[in-house]
C-alpha cells in the first residue's frame, strides 16, 4: 500500500513539472493578442489569436534571418511565452503607449513587449509592437 502511494505520489510530481501550469495566452494574459512585429535586419512576426492559436515567421535579406515558419497553440507560463516545442523568454510584457519612437519609425496607440526568441533560432532579444 505504501509503495503505491509512493508511486502515485512520484507521478502526480513529475506530471506538475511537466505540465509547468502554463495556460493558454487568451487565459493567462490577453494583452499578448495580436499581430505582433519587430523591426531590424531580420523582420519577425507573431500572430496571436483569440483562441490562442497563431504563428511565428521570421523573414529578411540577411544571411542571419533563419526564415522561421511555426504554427500552433501559443501558452504562457513564468516568463516563458511557448509555441510548440519553442520557447521565447518574456523580457517585457506587453505594455500600451499613446506614441513611441521606434525601430519602425513613430507609433501611436501601439503596444511593445520584449521576448528573447528561441536558442534554436539565434536567441536574440527583439522588441515586438502592434498597434491597436
Amino acid at each position: 500500500m505504501r509503495k503505491k502511494l509512493t508511486y502515485f505520489l512520484l507521478i502526480v510530481f513529475l506530471a506538475s513539472i511537466f505540465s509547468g501550469c502554463k495556460k493558454n495566452v487568451h487565459e493567462a494574459n490577453p494583452d499578448f493578442i495580436g499581430d505582433w512585429k519587430s523591426c531590424g535586419t531580420c523582420f519577425s512576426f507573431i500572430s496571436i489569436r483569440e483562441n490562442s492559436s497563431g504563428s511565428w515567421v521570421e523573414a529578411g535579406q540577411s544571411e542571419e534571418c533563419d526564415g522561421a515558419n511555426i504554427s500552433g497553440t501559443f501558452r504562457l507560463g513564468k516568463d516563458k511565452l511557448k509555441l510548440k516545442t519553442y520557447t521565447f523568454k518574456v523580457i517585457e510584457y506587453p505594455t500600451w503607449f499613446d506614441s513611441l519612437n521606434t525601430g519602425c519609425g513613430k507609433l501611436y496607440n501601439t503596444w511593445k513587449m520584449q521576448l528573447k526568441d528561441p536558442k534554436i533560432w539565434g536567441g536574440e532579444v527583439n522588441r515586438y509592437y502592434k498597434q491597436q
